[in-house]
């Protein structure tokens, strides 16, 4: 039995990227082996869904198992170093974070972060929390 979380992904950068991200890395199947490889290692063969999306952002969510996909994130940032990247996670045992990614002058930023919440016998039961 594994941990299950959810992910929240945003992802802004110029116009004619984010219409080849909706169109061939956010999908299931893609022409760009590339793609593909990226989507399925990280990923499995499944679609993000999108959640809403504007001319210079999209916004997804997918769930995992395990283990979060900032990896695949990384990856992607190193093709399209032209946007910002936010994923942000949690967990059903309380297990929060945060995975930010830039290119700024040519040199990569990330940001991590993690800090724990309530999980969810915790939030469905009153509990001394001192424990």
């Amino acid at each position: 039995m594994g941990v299950d979380g959810s992910q929240s992904i945003r992802i802004h950068g110029p116009p004619e990227v984010i219409d080849e991200l909706a169109n061939n890395f956010l999908v299931v199947e893609t022409d760009d082996k590339e793609c593909n490889d990226i989507i399925h290692y990280f990923l499995g063969k499944k679609q993000l869904k999108i959640v809403s999306r504007g001319e210079n952002y999209i916004h997804c969510s997918t769930h995992f198992r395990n283990e979060n996909i900032y990896h695949y994130f990384d990856k992607l940032l190193e093709k399209y170093p032209m946007c910002w990247i936010k994923v942000s996670y949690s967990t059903e045992i309380g297990t929060c974070g945060m995975w930010i990614g830039r290119y700024n002058q040519d040199k990569k930023f990330i940001q991590e972060h993690e800090w724990e919440e309530l999980d969810w016998q915790e939030e469905a039961h009153g509990t001394d929390y001192s424990r």
